[in-house]
């Protein structure tokens, strides 16, 4: 009798394991950000002129989350947005990782940052913006919440993610390019 319960039980614990292990790296495999917009508008510098330099974005989280609370279970669903991320700055007092909020979102809130680009400087053709979306399950479960970002550069040329020009006044502007549209973006759980 021994024999054959001490058998089931390395058995049973060898059993968990290998089953153990797919589950967790299901769990946690995430589903990139989609970014549906990116514009970039600086100012032309001339008198009367609007004075601030621009980033809007919108981006859509596809993956939904689980919280566990005792016997509470609540899921905030797939789909929620960041609308209207908006980060604008006078043009001489740019902050490299500021955050800058986004537009009200259902059960959490988005965020963005603004970071140098490929050449290691800020330029309307050449930047880095961070996606933060934290996510908050409800009432039900206030003290949990999950943290989840992205980054992706924003650059112009033939190769690049964005369109951009400038007028003849001086303002210049980039966009997202449509074949691109929607962008996505890796993004790791952070929280």
């Amino acid at each position: 009798m021994r024999i054959t319960l001490l058998s089931l039980s390395v058995n049973l614990a060898f059993a968990f394991a290998i089953s153990a292990a797919p589950l967790d790296a299901r769990q946690d495999a995430l589903k990139p950000f989609e970014v549906t917009a990116a514009v970039y508008n600086n100012y032309n510098g001339r008198p009367g002129s609007y004075p601030w330099t621009r980033i809007r974005a919108n981006v859509t989280d596809p993956n939904s989350y689980t919280f566990t609370e005792g016997s509470i279970v609540q899921t905030v669903p797939a789909g929620i947005q960041g609308v209207d991320c908006l980060a604008q700055w006078y043009i001489d007092e740019y902050t490299e990782g500021r955050t800058y909020p986004c537009d009200r979102a259902e059960q959490g809130h988005w965020a963005i940052q603004v970071y140098a680009g490929t050449q290691g400087e800020f330029w309307g053709s050449d930047f880095k913006l961070k996606f933060i979306h934290v996510v908050e399950p409800g009432l039900m479960i206030q003290s949990f919440r999950g943290k989840i970002e992205g980054e992706a550069f924003f650059t112009a040329g033939v190769n690049g993610t964005m369109s951009y020009s400038c007028s003849s006044s001086g303002s210049c502007g980039a966009g997202l390019r449509s074949e691109l549209k929607p962008l996505l973006v890796p993004v790791k759980r952070t929280l």
